[in-house]
């Protein structure tokens, strides 16, 4: 995985918050056209609550391994990051991690299963933004 982008007036959680919303932002187009793989949604939507993640254990301080799996991010986190975070949300974006680059890998999502994604995403998005504050 990349590094997030250079800005010096963030921090590097913030960068990593900044990442997240850029790839939710692609998750919420990609899911609302009909046109495109509604499996790209899905694996964004995934994208975006790992990159929020990942900004959370930054901004606690505390290192995390290069994995793509929330639950094991998830259980990284201090308690107090992780109240208002729902595992069962997170369990259910997880197979997008890998498998869903790949649409042999899962059954092909549809633009529902897409949306319902994008939206649980959302939510772990906004409560990182609460937790760490807006990227400059």
């Amino acid at each position: 995985m990349s590094e997030p982008p250079d800005n010096p007036k963030a921090t590097e959680a913030q960068r990593w918050l900044a990442e997240a919303q850029g790839d939710l932002a692609s998750a919420k187009y990609q899911a609302c056209a009909e046109e495109l793989p509604a499996r790209i949604a899905c694996f964004l939507a995934h994208l975006a609550v790992e990159k929020a993640l990942k900004a959370l254990l930054v901004d606690a301080g505390v290192a995390f391994a290069k994995v793509h799996d929330l639950l094991e991010l998830y259980k990284d986190l201090p308690e107090e990051h992780r109240s208002h975070i729902d595992p069962d949300g997170l369990a259910w974006l997880n197979p997008w991690a890998i498998a869903g680059r790949y649409s042999a890998d899962l059954v092909e999502a549809d633009h529902l299963l897409a949306t319902r994604l994008v939206i649980q995403a959302a939510s772990v998005v906004q409560v990182v933004e609460t937790q760490i504050g807006e990227p400059r």
